[in-house]
């Protein structure tokens, strides 16, 4: 596999390629920085941090030579240690105080995540009660924020001034002014390697100042901050690959000492942000589509008096220099509360200005994601005439990249790509952080709900992080990728009914389709317009879930996505599902579809795979929608005359008379004669043969699983005698033997299948393991034949010949070689 690593502090990021993964890498090591830096003069300015007790968590190689290569060495005397920097950070290695010990300091580390946390992780991604959009009641921390919010936030001039969310009235930080300090070098020397970057920080401090972003702290001022109430931030530089130009700086709220941080005090606030959904729906409603972002949003807002003690950093123009102390008096990029903050003014000041200006007002509130804006109107002087409102004077009439991509010269509009020219989506299947989920699955729900299925299917067989999948889960995956370059030949146009005005429209209606399976449901809503006489049918989004991993009935499942789709048409949250769908819809809003006719159908459902077509059904909607009513599927009218509720209690009970697999033969008068003498039956022993055994250990192994598992033995019976044009009976995932893929020999004996199947060097019993019960007579009780048979410890009792029959036994007594015959292999449930 691959993955990305960078070093400490740093937003470069670097890619390792063929990564192995073990168990455990190596002994734990510690390293004092402190000590380093003291007994070495030369090793006094490196960031060479401390770390006791920790043990490696990677080894890079030399097939990834680039990320480790040297550029910079600090070399002592003979044998002491030798510092080398890389892209990575520094590296300290050789013998420390004449010792032949090594110890090395790994800049470049990763942070451990256990299988349970990455359980955990996908575990809320499939989390049942996922809406649309829901609305839920506010927490006593987001309550606090409000009240904060509301307390402190106030205009001043032309801007507001808002105060930090704190979790308590209080908070006490311990002195972070060397951690601040030591972050300044670190920062010094990477910028130092790259003097024009160092240059365009230079200007960026300079016009903060001048912009009154940040200003120089004095004496006087600094006297009156409690150390315990004060704080410095440290700062980093992030670059953009896409945007090679433009260099942000980022305060570090995150940054911590003695487990402190800015954050770790402050509150995150309320979600203020207006659904993505609902921005893009509104970009797609018009033919004339803009947009544009409020410059620098963060730092638009004011910080009062009272916080800006908690935004100290120091920052110097050379390392020769002494560095100053700077106060930030604008809200900060990095803030855990910075979000919320800026939400909640760029909200106020809209409502102020509602009555005069009530289109600009509406759009800033409904159509701003974060800080990008975007909007569609019918025509151009509509969208000169409310970007007048909302902006005041506009300027010259200018061309504006929103996010230009150089190679293709198409624009990222809301992380999705959107071709300008054309005034089309199109989508890209190349990983990118800027590409938000909702997008790909509201628009490619086909696709990326049978991604869902493959990766909850290994959940479910229980296959670890660092585990080979089996072969069903990997030709499902292949399957699965080998459509993603049909995904990127996906055209969407932006406007749902392209260059059409919203006056052309004569009529409009909104109509959404869910279905259900045991493997997922979903539901998908399309406008269907009628334009100059012609009917326009476009999608306008769609939701997916997989079906929860405990099993869930179809009915219920069929009731959990009319929910999804209620949602869609309304923004409003009820407890009850029942009483959200009664809330809001009626029974004449519902009607049922055929499944042949049911769109959603191919959110559920594979079948011969999704229809991702641009012209195809699931983007311009099923074709009966294009006709009239009356020619749509014929809905069979149903009676409701109940008085009150009625609870129907069905139970279902099947009765077998179930013979015993062993009957005891009828005695019959048979005489033996030895040594001249008539014995009675009993008092002769005859030696049993190697087939009798195997024939009665099978009756043994059936009999055991018929007691334990009597459900799934008659469900595989009843899939093992269908033929191949009938779809095959499964056991239930309820049913404890469902991971372990059971199927049913020709001897009617279940039997665990897996990946050992298409292997033909490995025998039958090894390739098909037998299932038994853990707690059977025939698996617990220690002389019972399958004891004997597969080396469990006890010796087998077998009867010698009599010396007038001279029979030779077939089976010998056990022994420390072995025996001749040893049974199948076997797995106990």
């Amino acid at each position: 596999m691959n993955l990305w690593i960078s070093a400490s502090g740093s937003e470069e990021k670097l890619i390792l390629s063929c990564v192995q993964t073990v168990e455990q890498l190596l002994p734990r090591q510690s390293l004092d920085g402190a000590e380093i830096s003291t007994a070495y003069h030369f090793l006094r300015d490196l960031p060479i941090s401390s770390y006791p007790s920790q043990r490696p968590g990677m080894l890079i190689g030399l097939n990834n030579l680039h990320t480790i290569a040297p550029m910079e060495a600090k070399v002592g005397e003979q044998g002491e240690p030798i510092a080398v920097r890389c892209k990575l950070g520094w590296s300290i290695y050789g013998p420390m105080g004449g010792q032949s010990k090594r110890r090395q300091n790994f800049i470049g580390y990763h942070h451990e995540i256990s299988n349970e946390d990455l359980h955990n992780l996908l575990k809320e991604h499939y989390a049942v009660e996922e809406s649309v959009v829901a609305v839920s009641q506010e927490s006593k921390d987001e309550k606090r924020a409000r009240e904060i919010l509301d307390r402190t936030t106030v205009r001043v001039g032309d801007r507001f001034e808002t105060g930090m969310l704190w979790k308590t009235d209080n908070p006490k930080f311990p002195d972070s002014h060397p951690m601040a300090m030591c972050r300044l070098r670190q920062l010094e020397q990477w910028l130092q390697r790259t003097p024009e970057l160092y240059e365009n920080v230079r200007k960026q401090i300079g016009e903060y100042q001048q912009k009154g972003y940040a200003h120089l702290a004095t004496p006087e001022e600094l006297a009156t901050f409690d150390p315990q109430e004060s704080w410095f931030l440290p700062i980093n530089v992030v670059l953009n690959p896409k945007k090679p130009a433009k260099v942000r700086l980022v305060w570090d709220a995150a940054a911590m000492v003695n487990g402190v941080s800015l954050n770790s005090q402050l509150l995150t606030g309320p979600d203020m942000l207006t659904p993505l959904p609902g921005v893009l729906n509104r970009f797609r409603e018009r033919p004339i589509g803009y947009g544009g972002d409020i410059r620098e949003m963060y730092h638009q807002l004011l910080m009062r008096a009272a916080d800006k003690k908690v935004q100290m950093f120091v920052f110097r123009n050379s390392p020769n220099e002494s560095p100053s102390i700077y106060i930030m008096d604008v809200a900060t990029f990095g803030s855990k509360c910075s979000p919320c903050q800026a939400q909640y003014v760029k909200n106020k000041n809209a409502i102020e200005f509602s009555m005069e200006f009530p289109e600009a007002a509406a759009a800033i509130i409904e159509k701003h994601y974060v800080d990008d804006y975007f909007d569609s109107v019918d025509t151009v002087e509509e969208a000169i005439n409310r970007t007048k409102e909302e902006l005041g004077e506009v300027k010259k009439e200018q061309s504006v990249h929103f996010n230009r991509d150089k190679e293709s010269g198409i624009e990222r509009v809301l992380g999705i790509i959107w071709n300008s020219r054309q005034d089309e989506f199109s989508f890209s299947t190349e990983h990118r952080q800027d590409v938000r989920p909702y997008l790909m699955d509201g628009l490619l729900t086909p696709f990326t709900i049978h991604g869902k299925m493959v990766v909850q299917d290994l959940w479910r067989t229980g296959c670890e992080w660092d585990d080979a999948v089996d072969d069903k889960s990997f030709e499902k995956w292949e399957r699965w990728t080998g459509l993603l370059p049909k995904v990127e030949d996906i055209r969407i146009p932006r406007c749902y009914f392209k260059d059409v005005r919203s006056s052309s429209i004569n009529s409009l209606e909104l109509h959404v389709f869910t279905d259900a399976s045991i493997h997922a449901y979903g539901c998908a809503a399309y406008f269907i317009a009628v334009i100059d006489g012609n009917v326009k049918c476009s999608l306008v989004m769609s939701r997916s879930k997989v079906a929860p991993l405990k099993l869930q009935s179809v009915p219920r499942l069929e009731l959990m996505t009319a929910v999804l789709g209620a949602r869609m048409l309304h923004t409003q949250f009820v407890a009850f599902r029942i009483g959200e769908i009664l809330e809001l819809t009626s029974t004449n809003d519902w009607r049922y579809v055929p499944s042949d006719m049911n769109i959603a159908d191919v959110v559920t459902k594979w079948g011969q795979g999704p229809p991702l077509e641009s012209d195809g059904p699931w983007f311009n909607g099923p074709q009966f929608l294009y006709e009239l009513e009356s020619e749509w599927p014929e809905q069979k009218k149903t009676v409701f005359d109940v008085p009150e509720e009625m609870k129907a209690c069905v139970l279902f009970h099947e009765a077998s008379n179930s013979s015993p697999l062993i009957e005891r033969p009828p005695r019959k008068p048979i005489l033996a004669s030895i040594a001249g003498r008539y014995l009675e039956p009993e008092s002769i022993r005859w030696p049993l043969l190697q087939e009798e055994l195997q024939a009665g250990e099978r009756i043994l192994v059936r009999q055991a699983q018929q007691d334990s598992f009597p459900e799934e033995v008659k469900i595989l019976q009843i899939s093992c005698e269908r033929n191949a044009s009938q779809s095959p009976v499964l056991v239930d995932k309820s049913s404890w033997l469902y991971k372990l893929s059971p199927i049913i020999d020709a001897d009617g004996i279940v039997r665990m299948g897996g990946r050992l199947a298409l292997s033909e060097v490995v025998p039958f019993d090894k390739k098909f393991p037998i299932i038994l019960p853990k707690r059977h007579q025939i698996t617990t009780v220690k002389d019972c034949m399958w004891c004997r048979v597969n080396r469990y410890q006890p010796q087998v009792p077998v009867m010698a010949p009599l010396p007038v029959q001279r029979v030779t036994p077939q089976l010998r007594p056990f022994s420390s070689v072995g025996v001749d015959y040893l049974g199948p292999v076997e797995v106990l449930v």
